[in-house]
């Protein structure tokens, strides 16, 4: 089984092209990727930001 890749709060801040603050706000309004909290730091399995990202896909539009 293959290890999952995690992205830190300002890496999926840097994919998503807006500011960490922002993704702070994603996970308090329930908006964010599933993650996980191992002590004090907050991680987003890479299999649900891909996820994620495909639930917000504009129909009609190509992906980025």
């Amino acid at each position: 089984m293959k290890d999952e890749t995690y992205l830190t709060v300002k890496e999926l801040a840097e994919r998503m092209r807006v500011t960490p603050a922002t993704v702070r706000y994603w996970v308090y309004a329930g908006k964010a990727p599933r993650s996980i909290r191992p002590a004090r730091l907050r991680l987003f399995p890479l299999s649900e930001v891909r996820k994620w990202e495909q639930q917000r896909e504009v129909p009609g539009e190509p992906a980025a």
